[in-house]
């Protein structure tokens, strides 16, 4: 399910009482025809929008992307546990994922990230570098990313 933003990086844009009067009925809507048709509901909600999560709860959805780190992304998985697949969980546009962090930080950044997100399941490995994809350190970081994920957040449930 996507609609429109409810969120910025730092608040959302509507209070929570905005929401439940005004959005929340018309998510409803959409949400009713897709769980009485058997569809588990992904929701795209950029920003820090933990504030509606619980109103999600109500209206079936059980997955969110990006789950953004201006979030309290390790109390929403400790809170929702199995009931929220967490999609992302990685700065895309801080330091770590810069083109500047040295390789090793940014490795470690990696498995400490799969390490924090994977216990409990529910999470979706969404991380790499931001810069210019033809820049060689770029490229680099991505190798390194995806390196991380096949050879180690893929097999995590296995190996955990």
């Amino acid at each position: 399910m996507r609609a429109d933003a409810t969120a910025a990086q730092a608040a959302p844009f509507f209070s929570l009482k905005m929401y439940r009067e005004l959005l929340k009925p018309f998510y409803k809507r959409h949400t009713d025809l897709a769980r009485d048709a058997g569809c588990l509901i992904d929701h795209h909600n950029c920003g820090r929008c933990e504030a509606f999560i619980d109103e999600w709860m109500d209206l079936g959805i059980c997955s969110w992307n990006p789950a953004q780190t201006s979030n309290d992304l390790i109390g929403i998985k400790a809170k929702y546990g199995d009931r929220l697949t967490m999609q992302g969980c990685w700065d895309n546009t801080g330091y770590i994922s810069s083109l500047e962090c040295p390789d090793e930080e940014y490795t470690e950044a990696l498995y400490r990230y799969v390490d924090t997100f994977a216990p409990g399941g529910h999470f979706v490995f969404m991380a790499g570098p931001h810069g210019d994809p033809k820049d060689e350190r770029f490229v680099r970081k991505q190798k390194i990313a995806e390196d991380v994920y096949q050879n180690y957040a893929r097999n995590w449930y296995k190996t955990h």
